[in-house]
């Protein structure tokens, strides 16, 4: 559906009347041209749909997105044929529907929202919307009901013959909250976060349930009965749960089961009845042995046993021939089985904060690609990590392209590390003994990162001279003698490769510029033939993290150069120059925003209902010029009040620019709720948020702060406790240990070159700033919202 000259000038009209914005408008434009069939009012305050649409036939989706208004009007007779329908983040006072349709959509004066007799709907997502009861009845077509995050307290779904996925998390349905009848296709349903204290009765009205995901709710028994079958995959994460309920009547047909984060101590020998078992999560419980029973799941893909305090594995570990992930961080083990050596097909074994003192003999002969040995007590370099070729003459280790040897005791590095060829992530920091490195190391082509942060090095080792053409080396918190010249490192073959090759410690503010006039060139709209080829080594987009790591650096950078004013000047320009570049070049905008929506996707693979908000965030990096996506995470999970002022603020910061220092205070406000936790760390958070509040230039930010110290203290600490990632950190005694875990960027091992090439900017912006009030939110960012962000229990 192309817009005409008369449309569009009658769009203009429309625009003005509800003062819809040029930039608006011409992303409503856009998006009619390209989806003739989807009109996206999102982040827009209207009142009713654009009237030149009135009379169009085609017209089958309609999306409101954080509509910051009180009354929304719409006419069903201009929407005949909608098939899919989105209200999210809008706090709707009022909805009035107009004209004859087939669609019945009303609201009731109790506060509920009635969808009904539709021939044509197949999506309905509501969030975010201030109804407290939705009522869904006679949708003959609906297959897929979203209403995650909308405070509902009653949820009744009734004749929709074809629903197959429900989506109901992050709310606080009571007891008997939610009602099934003729959902006989039902396969897929989401109620996390929910705070059911049992398994909801209403699913046993779901015969054809596959998929079932009850994660962070309150439930610590399950009784057989009490879930339909036959399910495929069961996620039971973060509960209270103290057995591991293993008894199902479906267990011949479970391929991914989640148990983590309960208070599960003993695993039964039942569980070698889930003969069809792919993924098994039993992280962050209290499990003392693992059965030998379980050498029987031999279809286990992935295995994740991190944060139970296991003291030794069996033997039968080595039966699991389909392993490919293995994951023991934080338990108690001394020594791995030489039958792990059988495990073929394993590619990723994280066995960090452990006892390790030596690996297994044939270990060399397996072929992972990633191996984490990160704080364990080795002292030297295992002998498997270093041979050339295996006991059977074949090529050791071919496959290895990343090895954490970080906070090991190391006090030298032998000959033989040189001849992993495939390696491209190097680990040793946090080796304060480690002070010199073989120049075998030179012989490792395809290495682009080497950490030696934290070591003891006074001089630059003479192989780096070999290495830095195509290897980014990191030196920080070294004892480096003061002739030391860093600068002289920095080659001009770095722009031709597309990455800043530098040894690098501490930042200057010209350093930081002249790599954002890199960033700059590659996304401007004239690029020469060399940074074009720059540009396709960079942002191939083969991986979806890569983007959200290059406007996390941007903005760390930026934070980075407060304290110069024209410092701050000049890289402001430079950042408001690429944005606008952006702007003036429709495709290359198009297709940042749509990948920057991939990244969401990717981040929120484990937390389905969340990935809208992900969604947003991540195009907000764009649209709002520097709002931060943890800001906008932290300002949907606070209560209502504070949201539409979030919302608020965000529509004036997309128009204006952020003139406040938001998403710092959002932040500092979540890390005032952990430094709070039972456990958790004592950071001085008082005294550094008084300060902060001084500063801000937004008063009423400084009183929703307060205000959130006082009544929101409990509730948001428990929503950040539940995650894995967050309860792994609280168990620490100290607030440095975690400061030095996230500086380490600890979880990078398992992202792609073009995520660690991205993130480099990022990562030399934040050292050296270890003291600083914002650097949580920094180092939260760097990583790309995977770390750092409560709502992600896997970062890799």
């Amino acid at each position: 559906m192309k817009v005409d000259a008369s449309r569009a000038a009658r769009l203009a009209t429309w625009g003005s009347k509800y003062q819809v914005t040029a930039t608006a408008l011409e992303r409503i434009r856009n998006t009619l041209d390209s989806r003739p069939r989807d009109l996206d009012l999102s982040l827009v305050a209207v009142r009713e749909v654009p009237p030149f649409l009135r009379n169009e036939r085609m017209l089958d989706s309609l999306t409101l997105r954080f509509v910051a208004d009180e009354q929304i009007r719409l006419d069903m007779g201009s929407l005949p044929r909608m098939r899919t329908l989105r209200i999210v983040g809008s706090e709707i006072q009022s909805l009035l529907v107009t004209g004859e349709g087939p669609l019945r959509l009303r609201r009731r004066e109790s506060g509920a929202l009635e969808v009904s007799g539709s021939e044509t709907l197949e999506e309905i997502k509501l969030s975010e919307c201030g109804f407290d009861t939705v009522l869904v009845s006679d949708v003959p077509r609906l297959y897929w009901l979203d209403v995650a995050d909308s405070r509902l307290q009653r949820l009744t779904v009734s004749h929709a013959p074809q629903l197959e996925r429900l989506n109901a998390s992050v709310n606080a349905l009571p007891e008997g909250g939610i009602e099934l009848s003729s959902t006989s296709r039902l396969t897929s349903v989401s109620l996390a976060m929910a705070q059911f204290s049992r398994v909801p009765p209403a699913l046993r009205e779901a015969p054809a349930l596959r998929e079932l995901d009850l994660h962070v709710n309150q439930i610590s028994t399950v009784e057989p009965a009490d879930l339909p079958g036959p399910l495929v995959s069961l996620d039971l994460s973060g509960n209270r749960l103290t057995a591991a309920p293993l008894d199902f009547a479906f267990r011949a047909t479970l391929r991914d089961l989640s148990l983590g984060t309960n208070c599960i101590g003993h695993i039964p020998d039942t569980i070698d009845s889930f003969v069809h078992l792919e993924t098994l999560d039993l992280s962050h419980n209290r499990i003392m042995v693992l059965p030998f029973a379980i050498g029987r799941c031999t279809l286990l893909r992935t295995l994740k046993l991190s944060s139970n305090r296991l003291s030794w594995l069996p033997p039968e570990v080595g039966k699991l021939a389909s392993l490919e992930t293995l994951h023991l961080d934080c338990n108690m083990l001394m020594a791995l089985p030489e039958e792990i050596a059988c495990l073929t097909r394993l590619s990723a074994l994280q066995v960090r904060q452990n006892l390790l003192y030596d690996l297994p003999a044939r270990l060399d002969e397996m072929r992972l690609r990633r191996l984490d040995l990160n704080g364990n007590p080795l002292f030297s370099v295992p002998e498997p990590l270093l041979r050339e070729r295996t006991r059977a003459g074949q090529p050791s280790l071919e496959s290895l392209v990343a090895l954490d040897l970080g906070n090991t005791r190391l006090a030298d590095l032998p000959t033989g590390l040189g001849q992993r060829s495939a390696l491209v992530q190097l680990r040793l920091h946090e080796n304060p003994h480690l002070c010199e490195l073989p120049f075998d190391l030179v012989k490792l082509r395809s290495l682009r990162w080497l950490d030696l942060v934290g070591c003891g090095f006074r001089q630059l080792p003479p192989v780096l001279e070999g290495m830095a053409a195509h290897t980014d080396v990191f030196l920080d918190r070294n004892p480096l003698d003061h002739g030391v010249h860093l600068e002289t490192w920095v080659l001009p073959s770095a722009v031709a490769r597309g990455a800043s090759a530098r040894v690098t410690s501490r930042p200057t503010a010209g350093t930081v510029i002249e790599e954002v006039g890199i960033w700059r060139a590659f996304i401007g709209k004239s690029l020469t033939p060399k940074q074009k080829a720059c540009w396709n080594v960079l942002f191939p987009f083969k991986n979806s993290h890569v983007f959200a790591f290059l406007l996390a650096g941007l903005r760390a950078s930026r934070e980075f150069l407060q304290g110069s004013d024209a410092g701050r000047t000049r890289f402001a320009f430079g950042v408001n120059r690429m944005l606008v570049d952006i702007e003036e070049n429709p495709e290359l905008r198009a297709y940042i925003l749509d990948e920057a929506a991939m990244a969401a996707a990717a981040l929120a693979d484990r937390h389905r209902q969340v990935f809208d908000r992900l969604a947003l965030a991540a195009r907000l990096h764009v649209l709002a010029k520097g709002v931060a996506a943890d800001g906008l995470l932290a300002a949907l999970s606070m209560r209502e009040s504070f949201r539409r002022e979030s919302v608020a603020t965000l529509a004036a910061a997309q128009e204006g620019g952020n003139k406040i220092d938001f998403e710092v205070a959002l932040d500092l406000a979540y890390r005032i709720q952990l430094a709070r936790a039972p456990g958790g760390f004592s950071f001085g958070y008082d005294e550094r948020l008084d300060r902060m509040c001084v500063r801000l230039s937004d008063s009423h930010i400084a009183d929703t702060l307060a205000d959130i110290r006082a009544a929101e203290e409990r509730e948001l600490v428990e929503y950040m406790v539940a995650s894995p990632v967050w309860r792994r950190y609280l168990t620490r005694s100290r607030a440095d240990a975690y400061l030095a875990t996230i500086a380490r960027f600890d979880y990078l091992l398992g992202l792609s070159d073009d995520a660690m090439v991205a993130a480099g900017l990022a990562r030399s912006a934040v050292l050296e700033q270890r003291e600083c009030a914002v650097l949580a939110w920094l180092r939260g960012e760097t990583i790309g919202l995977l770390t750092d962000n409560p709502l992600m229990s896997d970062p890799t």
